[in-house]
């Protein structure tokens, strides 16, 4: 009885898909007098008693609790058989009108044929049936079906199926995102928000947002479409004012335009075919295409926190060029080479205009002043004399093999060669590339508990021949997981050199994206509740990986500690609010170089304690399945305790609300 019951929800699934109009008539009940219409199989039932596939018993019960005995799951398989329309053809359509004179008329001409419908039953489907059918075929036999003969027919529809599937695989595919954001700041006097961007501090980014909301907005269209020979050609077109909001560089922390020209630009246009000349299952893509691979080797930063834009926010950087993937064995290998200055807008205004690239890379960490502006007090990078570079091309490979020690994992090496060759231009520290080194794993200890790792390495230099030293230029993060039941707790220990220049994303500190020159242990934890409400705290403790406060940097003796805290609760089933804070606590100490090249220092003395803190209050409520409306509102503060001040104000504050939705199609 469990294979016969295994087969009749093979049967089931089937009888769903053959037409109303192809049955007989008058077997069936009007309905069953003992099915419970608020029950979860009563719909297929219903769907089956409409067809004549299902019966009942003659006094209109279904009797739905009485097993099925061989004989009567036979016949009703026999209907079904029966009820295949020939192969190629589908229901009949409604009669036309009578005549005039209520006689019939003349046959008239044949319509033009219809567009291909979907294939009513799929190769699988009909594998399913071949099998009900072997199974039965004794029972099928003694109700006077010829075997062979419903082989035949089955065999027609298989390959009538497999013809419109084969169709269906040629037509392109259409999809597309829409994206629109608005944003609206508040402050008294200046201020430096949640990214880093600086306000109405004398700095270029003038009286920001205060009063003078924007409104952003991008638009992808895409069609994708199967070529001959197994290749995928992928093209996007964009169009929108979200690359000229943010500067144009989707990469950098750039001032923000108040007032962004729209552009309209190719997002994407990729040609993946098969590859036989290497390996095994090899491919190869040509055009423009996103690439990233891990956080501390190349990986596009979300440089906006306060827009999650789904048509950039995926981490990938994209770039003119071609790769390589294919499989040796349990390793696989991908391989690539590209430009990304060609990756341009065709809109002249803001950074990322006619000529430059809206998506390149920024090679070295982000200099966030919130300590000051102007060549005051700024974060302490120890790059500021260094300087960052930006990557106009690039070429790459990765290893990747899967691991079948304990639970199983994966572990991947990769090595990126940058350069900034365009126009002859250099970094401020006079390098032109950099060479990136990694690795990253991840490994399933037990059931519950996990290990991840990432290490990275650059090491820059002024020509591809001209390596300049190594030192100062490492990272490493490891983090241990235990999930056990609602219960998730990582610990780990964090380590970036105050000179690795990795074009990454590895996190931020407050509004310090990119941290350099830091260790220190973090920890994170969650816990659900229930299904609805979650808690979840964490905490950062850093200190100087190297002594640099007379670079810009951080001294031996100064600290960071951060704490996170957040709260999740799911109001509804598509609408779920939190509630995020996170504070920063500096501790400076002694005579610091001041960051931003002032030339100048100041005395921390026995100790300097700036803070920032950051409230986050969020919803999210989706509209459809594909559409998603999320309300924000940031309040941000920052106290340099009499000592420390942007612009000489000790202390700012400021607060944000964004409304935003997304929709994908």
């Amino acid at each position: 009885m469990r294979k016969v019951t295994t087969f009749l929800g093979a049967a089931l699934t089937l009888a769903l898909v053959i037409p109303a109009s192809a049955q007989e008539t008058g077997k069936a009940p009007d309905m069953f007098k003992d099915l419970d219409t608020t029950h979860w199989a009563y719909p297929a039932v219903e769907n089956l008693r409409s067809k004549n596939i299902v019966w009942g018993y003659p006094d209109g019960y279904f009797r739905g609790k009485r097993t099925l005995t061989r004989y009567e799951f036979a016949v009703a398989l026999d209907r079904a058989l029966k009820s295949i329309p020939p192969a190629g053809t589908g229901p009949a359509g409604p009669p036309g009108p009578a005549g005039a004179d209520g006689k019939q008329g003349d046959v008239g001409p044949a319509g033009p044929q219809g567009e291909v419908g979907p294939p009513g039953m799929t190769p699988a489907e009909v594998a399913e049936f071949r099998k009900l059918m072997q199974e039965f075929r004794n029972e099928l036999g003694s109700l006077g079906n010829n075997v062979s003969a419903i082989n035949r027919k089955l065999s027609a529809l298989e390959a009538s199926v497999a013809g419109i599937n084969a169709r269906l695989d040629r037509m392109p595919q259409i999809y597309g995102q829409a994206y629109i954001g608005i944003r609206s700041d508040r402050a008294d006097g200046g201020y430096v928000d949640y990214d880093g961007r600086v306000f109405g501090i004398g700095g270029p980014g003038g009286s920001g947002l205060v009063n003078t909301p924007v409104v952003v907005n991008q638009f992808l269209l895409g069609i994708k479409a199967n070529v001959l020979g197994g290749g995928v050609l992928d093209v996007g077109l964009t169009s929108g004012n979200y690359k000229n909001y943010v500067g144009g560089n989707l990469a950098q922390i750039n001032p923000l335009q108040t007032n962004p020209a729209s552009d309209t630009y190719l997002h994407h246009l990729e040609l993946t075919t098969p590859f036989t000349g290497l390996g095994r299952g090899s491919k190869i893509t040509i055009g423009r295409f996103g690439e990233r691979i891990s956080h501390y080797t190349l990986w596009k930063p979300d440089v906006d926190r306060y827009f999650n834009n789904p048509i950039e926010d995926n981490g990938m950087y994209y770039m003119d060029g071609v790769k390589l993937s294919t499989n040796f064995g349990s390793v696989n290998m991908t391989a690539f080479g590209a430009q990304t200055k060609s990756v341009t807008g065709g809109n002249p205004f803001g950074v990322g205009g006619m000529g430059f690239g809206w998506n390149s890379p920024l090679a070295g960490a982000v200099d966030p002043v919130i300590f000051g502006a102007g060549g005051m007090l700024g974060k302490p990078i120890a790059q500021t004399f260094q300087g960052q570079m930006t990557v106009d091309q690039l070429a790459g490979f990765t290893l990747g093999m899967g691991l079948n020690v304990m639970q199983g994992g994966h572990i991947r090496v990769t090595a990126v060669d940058t350069s900034n060759q365009f126009g002859g231009a250099s970094a401020p520290g006079g390098f032109n590339n950099v060479l990136v080194l990694g690795t990253d794993a991840n490994l399933k200890l037990t059931d519950r508990v996990t290990l991840n790792a990432d290490w990275g390495k650059t090491i820059t230099g002024t020509s591809r021949f001209n390596i300049g030293p190594a030192h100062e230029d490492n990272a490493f993060n490891g983090v241990v997981g235990y999930n056990s039941g609602g219960l998730n707790v990582n610990a780990g220990y964090r380590y970036i050199d105050p000179l690795f220049y990795a074009p990454g994303y590895w996190g931020r500190i407050g509004n310090w994206i990119n941290p350099t020159n830091i260790q220190g242990p973090t920890v994170r934890a969650g816990y659900d509740v229930s299904s609805s409400f979650g808690v979840n705290v964490g905490g950062d403790f850093y200190k100087a990986a190297r002594n640099r406060a007379g670079s810009g940097g951080m001294g031996g003796d100064d600290a960071i500690n951060r704490i996170l805290v957040g709260l999740r609760w799911d109001v509804a089933k598509n609408f779920r609010t939190t509630v995020d804070w996170e504070g920063v606590y500096w501790s400076l100490e002694g005579v610091h170089t001041v960051p931003g090249g002032g030339g100048g220092s100041f005395d921390a003395g026995s100790g300097v304690h700036p803070t920032e803190q950051y409230v986050t209050l969020g919803t999210g409520y989706n509209l459809t399945s594909n559409t998603l409306l999320k309300l924000g509102y940031t309040i941000g503060d920052f106290n340099g305790h009499g000592f420390l001040g942007s612009g000489g104000m000790p202390r700012y504050n400021f607060n944000t609300f964004t409304a935003q939705v997304g929709v994908k199609f």
